[in-house]
């Protein structure tokens, strides 16, 4: 049995000439506006890159930030089609919150926002988080899911910051 997912509503606004566009490809296609601007978002997603070149700082411990004549420019398009963000879809994407958070550290950290740092960065140090693997640990997913709400309110309030509902 597929497991289905919620939806979200959305609301854009369209020029003319692209809404009486829209109107054209629903009748030519039999199709719904929800699935052509659905199925139009997923490829220009496939446009995006998640790549970011490392610093010089980062790659050789020197600061001075990016040194250019060090990168050839076919491994940067390469490094770039990489990481793709339709290649990467299934990757980032989890029912799990707690999945989702390692998935774009793992793959994109520098996209985390500063309060998702944060929380990723005060579960992995709760010792209650983690399953020991042999020497290693992983974070006990489901129970960080559970207790998401208890521990972004616990942030919340220790930095002192209002909570918006988005």
């Amino acid at each position: 049995m597929e497991q289905r997912t919620a939806t979200y509503a959305l609301q854009i606004r369209l020029d003319e000439r692209l809404r009486y566009l829209v109107n054209i490809a629903t009748v030519a296609t039999g199709r719904s506006i929800t699935e052509i601007v659905t199925e139009a978002i997923e490829e220009k997603l496939k446009t995006v890159s998640l790549y970011k070149r490392p610093s010089i700082t980062r790659l050789y411990g020197v600061p001075g930030g990016d040194w250019p004549e060090l990168y050839d420019e076919g491994e940067e398009q390469a490094n770039r089609a990489a990481m793709n963000l339709g290649l990467q879809a299934d990757l980032l994407w989890s029912e799990s919150r707690c999945t989702r958070l390692e998935m774009l550290d793992l793959i994109a950290p520098h996209l985390l926002s500063a309060e998702e740092r944060r929380l990723l960065d005060y579960v992995r140090a709760v010792d209650d988080y983690k399953i020991q693997e042999g020497q290693a640990f992983k974070l006990n997913r489901e129970k960080v899911d559970r207790d998401m709400p208890k521990i972004e309110a616990s942030l919340v309030a220790k930095s002192g910051e209002k909570k918006v509902v988005k």
